[in-house]
């Protein structure tokens, strides 16, 4: 992690006390293709999220309570929602947040939980 998702990370600790936090979770983790095994739709969807990953994934009682993305300049905005849009057609709430705003923890856990 860059030291500005260091420091988000300990932003997300504070703010979703009891549960885990994971960084960098691959997509491929989350979710599969959803044609058939070995398909060409299959695998051409493989390739759109093998090589991609989520910055963190809160978990708690082992339900993905939501995917949190830090963006910077590095990110691209269609791609990110594209993939945002796959998320959330399998069942995942994507939080994402901007690098150059800093939220409290409070104001992150509301953004996330919706309250």
């Amino acid at each position: 992690m860059t030291s500005n998702e260091r420091e988000f990370y300990g932003r997300l600790l504070v703010a979703f006390p009891g549960c885990q936090i994971w960084p960098q979770v691959p997509i491929l983790a989350l979710l599969r293709p959803d044609a058939k095994e070995g398909s060409r739709a299959f695998w051409r969807g493989f390739r759109m999220i093998s090589n991609a990953r989520v910055d963190w994934v809160v978990v708690e009682n082992l339900e993905v309570l939501a995917i949190i993305e830090l963006d910077d300049r590095s990110h691209d905005a269609r791609k990110d929602a594209k993939r945002d849009q796959i998320l959330a057609s399998c069942g995942y709430r994507v939080v994402r947040f901007d690098t150059k705003r800093r939220p409290p923890p409070e104001q992150i856990r509301r953004a996330v939980m919706g309250s």
